[in-house]
């Protein structure tokens, strides 16, 4: 990741963190060593790539450096990220979107209005729902 003055600033106001990785331990079949830029709860999530290292003696193929036949460059296949590091990043970004059920707040609204119906009593208060407003 090239570094920028922009990229400086948005790392320092967002609280980000910079996790890398080689490619070759998610199913590159060669060595490009990868930085993602991620927001707190997502570098939460993903930092245990930050522990990945290659094991291997030598890449079947090299990420860049070399022209093809055609004249391009070889690091035109390494633009895109294997397919398991897009497994890994979609099932991350998935876990930040789902709901939180341990909400407690959420809960604890949730008991209220079950129990509403029944008895609109809790602990010797009456605490129905009115337009979003608890009495009490």
């Amino acid at each position: 990741m090239g570094v920028v003055s922009e990229i400086i600033a948005l790392k320092a106001d967002t609280e980000c963190s910079m996790i890398t990785f080689p490619q070759c331990a998610v199913g590159a079949p060669w060595r490009k060593d990868t930085t993602c830029m991620c927001t707190p709860a997502l570098g939460f999530i993903l930092s245990e790539l930050e522990l990945l290292k290659c094991a291997h003696e030598s890449h079947e193929q090299r990420a860049g450096g070399v022209r093809e036949s055609d004249g391009t460059w070889n690091s035109k296949r390494a633009a895109a990220y294997p397919a398991q590091l897009n497994l890994i990043l979609a099932q991350a970004m998935a876990r930040l979107a789902a709901p939180m059920h341990t909400n407690v707040l959420t809960f604890r609204y949730l008991i209220i209005l079950q129990l509403e119906d029944d008895c609109r009593y809790l602990n010797g208060q009456d605490v129905r729902h009115d337009g979003g407003q608890f009495l009490a």
